[in-house]
């Protein structure tokens, strides 16, 4: 009874220590750009580099070569689909040049957040620099955006109805785990 005591223990201590990670399901590299994207497994993931037999496509009445055509024809890096449709996140990528998120003042804080149709946002630290995140809740969208070492970073939530606190939080996510190899 002891062992078996034990091994229930050291099962549910790994089951909490692996939760996280089988959490971030989906893993979006884009080499060009030097970046990996680390989505939540709640999200139907469409990228370049897709596997033709990758059960999402067929989910999705698609194949992997009609999402590079759809991807590329919209500048995007990814997309990913909520499960439950309440709203679809996109990636797009870009080299340009630009100041650390971090190191502007409040007034190139607001001028960048207006570029994006802002209404609020927040700056969030990043190993790599920093992400400025901007609500415009009028137009339901979230846009995460990391400029720095000549890449531009966007990501952008779009909601079918009213932004919640769960979504803000699952770019929050996101964006913690996504890795830059900018040539440091």
């Amino acid at each position: 009874m002891k062992d078996l005591k034990r091994f229930c223990l050291m099962l549910l201590a790994a089951a909490v220590v692996l939760t996280p990670l089988m959490a971030l399901a989906t893993t979006a590299d884009i080499p060009e750009y030097g970046v990996t994207v680390h989505f939540p497994a709640s999200l139907d993931v469409f990228t370049h580099n897709m596997a033709a037999d990758n059960p999402v496509l067929a989910l999705y009445d698609t194949t992997a070569d009609e999402v590079r055509g759809m991807l590329s024809s919209r500048g995007l890096a990814a997309k990913a689909q909520d499960i439950a449709g309440k709203f679809v996140i996109t990636l797009s990528l870009s080299s340009a040049g630009g100041q650390d998120i971090g190191l502007m003042d409040e007034e190139a804080l607001l001028a960048f957040a207006s570029r994006y149709g802002g209404e609020s946002y927040e700056v969030i630290p990043h190993q790599s620099g920093s992400f400025l995140m901007i609500k415009n809740e009028e137009a339901r969208q979230i846009t995460c955006v990391f400029e720095g070492n000549g890449l531009l970073y966007e990501l952008r939530l779009s909601a079918s109805s009213r932004l919640r606190s769960s979504m803000t939080s699952i770019l929050k996510d996101i964006i913690r785990h996504t890795e830059f190899s900018l040539g440091q």
